[in-house]
């Protein structure tokens, strides 16, 4: 009897040996100090353990209240795992948080918060172009876009259906401007759009400076281009022509289509 139970216990305390499992996150440090994670496979992994590991890589306190968050969060990498470090570590963590509509303040700061993402635009910091190129992707920022071509409130709602499903917003401003506020990289391909459509169209009057010939005077080179593009039917002029204060020359404002033949017409003049 006493042969038989020693067998068993043997055999409880061999078990565990063979049905281990590799911990699904790890980090290492490097001789320059740089942290790299590891993530083993896909699963589940405790929320406060994965922000007590970010913490302490990036050397910040979080706050946040446990009971409204999840207790565990799901990852998803490839079957042969995955290593992450610099911003890529900013952005797994801001992007686990944030398929459960949350997000964490302060990242590249020694102190965070994490809050609902319909928040984000309250607290984020606004930045320019050159800013937003320089920013941390994970963070969430709020940048201005001052349309010149296009009208704000198409580009608002072109942009509008680009942004993160819970928090990212386009807001307009008072002076006919837009607030693009989202993640910082996913802002960055929402500016590079707006970038993209806002381009002169065929209709779309820009100014362009003439400078004049010896011997033709502004008022003259003024009144020959106001009776060419002269229209009784329009409703408002088609060019519009001033004259530049001191100089030998005129400021045209006009379609874009109608500048190559004012040039021409200029050039008939001399």
């Amino acid at each position: 009897m006493r042969l038989i139970a020693a067998s068993l216990l043997l055999a409880l305390f061999a078990a565990p040996t063979f049905a281990q499992k590799t911990s699904l996150l790890s980090t290492s440090k490097d001789d320059k100090g740089v942290v790299t994670w590891k993530l083993a496979y896909s699963g589940d992994i405790e929320l406060t353990h994965l922000l007590d590991t970010y913490a302490d890589t990036r050397g910040m306190r979080i706050q946040y209240e446990p009971r409204k968050l999840p207790d565990t969060v799901r990852t998803s990498v490839p079957t042969a795992g995955v290593e992450l470090a610099g911003e890529q570590i900013d952005l797994f963590v801001q992007g686990v948080l944030g398929e459960y509509k949350w997000l964490l303040t302060g990242i590249g700061t020694k102190a965070g918060t994490i809050i609902p993402m319909v928040e984000g635009s309250t607290v984020a910091r606004t930045v320019d172009g050159d800013t937003l190129a320089k920013a941390n992707p994970a963070e969430w920022v709020n940048c201005v876009y001052n349309p010149v071509y296009i009208d704000s409130n198409s580009l608002r709602g072109a942009l509008q259906n680009l942004t993160s499903r819970q928090g990212g917003a386009v807001m307009p401003t008072a002076m006919g401007g837009l607030i693009i506020s989202d993640r910082c990289d996913r802002v960055r391909e929402l500016y590079k759009a707006a970038q993209g459509m806002d381009k002169p169209g065929p209709c779309t009057k820009l100014p362009r400076r003439h400078d004049l010939a010896e011997g033709v005077e502004p008022a003259d080179a003024k009144r020959v281009i106001e009776e060419l593009f002269s229209k009784p039917e329009a409703r408002e002029a088609t060019v519009e022509v001033s004259i530049l204060g001191g100089k030998r020359a005129i400021i045209i404002r006009a379609r874009v289509s109608d500048h190559e033949q004012i040039a021409k017409a200029l050039d008939l003049l001399k």
